[in-house]
């Protein structure tokens, strides 16, 4: 059965009108989150296989956007694993009001992204410099294991995180490592993506 949603809170799809209330949330969570300007929230919007966002007494409390292979983004993070394998979705970000934190909301988000994969992976990465420590706690806590340490940007090192779902969540860190990296495992290429409008 699936896990209950905090008390009061509403999970939905993110709608464009959502955008400017998103972006204003994104910039609230810089560091933890990569600054971005509007036009470029809504592009990665456009690009995105899943966006969320949380209400709470009908204000936005959190949101997530996720991308599937295919997707037009040069973001090193997300090269990372589209270079390695194509059955993925990558979580870019997920940010929480400050006061909301601590209170179930990203788990809640994570869950729901993971009901919505069809891939059997999910990947992201947590800043290493500023250190995220708190970041690394809360993804091991929800299942993730660390397959590289890079650094993606000049002076931003990062940890490379998967969850492995479906049957191959329950092989455990170790196997899901072995199973991420094995010889072969690299799938089929998405097909080319159709989209430019927001889902």
């Amino acid at each position: 059965m699936p896990a209950a949603l905090p008390p009061d809170l509403v999970l939905r799809d993110m709608r464009p009108d959502d955008l400017v209330a998103v972006h204003a949330l994104n910039q609230d969570n810089v560091p933890a989150v990569g600054e971005e300007s509007l036009s470029a929230l809504r592009a990665l919007y456009a690009e995105s296989a899943v966006a969320l966002v949380a209400e709470r007494g009908g204000r936005l409390v959190a949101f997530c956007l996720a991308l599937a292979p295919g997707a037009r983004y040069e973001s090193p993070n997300y090269l990372y694993f589209a270079n390695r394998r194509h059955d993925f979705l990558y979580i870019d970000r997920v940010a929480v009001r400050a006061g909301e934190r601590g209170r179930g909301v990203g788990a809640a988000l994570y869950r729901a992204v993971a009901g919505r994969a069809s891939a059997p992976w999910l990947t992201l990465e947590v800043n290493l410099e500023p250190l995220n420590e708190g970041s690394l706690r809360f993804h091991a806590r929800e299942g993730f294991v660390e397959v590289a340490r890079e650094e993606t940007r000049p002076g931003k090192p990062v940890c490379l995180m998967v969850k492995a779902l479906g049957e191959a969540g329950g092989a455990g860190a170790g196997a899901s490592v072995l199973a991420w990296a094995s010889p072969g495992a690299r799938s089929a290429p998405p097909p080319p993506r159709e989209k430019d409008t927001p889902p």
